[in-house]
């Protein structure tokens, strides 16, 4: 079975190019990403703009069932 994640993962423990040999480095590039002070920073962005969308999603869904169920009330002579 192929799994795309696993592999993905498998692969994070190479340090390697696209052309070129492997080295296997084992957890050192995660403790590489993790000392960075711009994964925090690039992390916090991402959550926010997720949350933005979530929000703007919900919104719109909303938005859209207030709007049917007005048409529907107007339509029916409901008020």
């Amino acid at each position: 079975m192929y799994l795309p994640f696993g592999e993905m993962v498998a692969y994070s423990l190479y340090k390697m190019k696209y052309i070129g040999e492997q080295t296997f480095v084992g957890l050192n590039n995660y403790k590489d990403l993790f000392t960075r002070d711009s994964i925090f920073i690039s992390l916090k962005l991402s959550l926010y703009y997720m949350g933005a969308v979530v929000q703007l999603v919900l919104a719109l869904l909303l938005a859209t069932l207030c709007g049917k169920s007005y048409i529907l009330a107007q339509n029916s002579g409901i008020k």
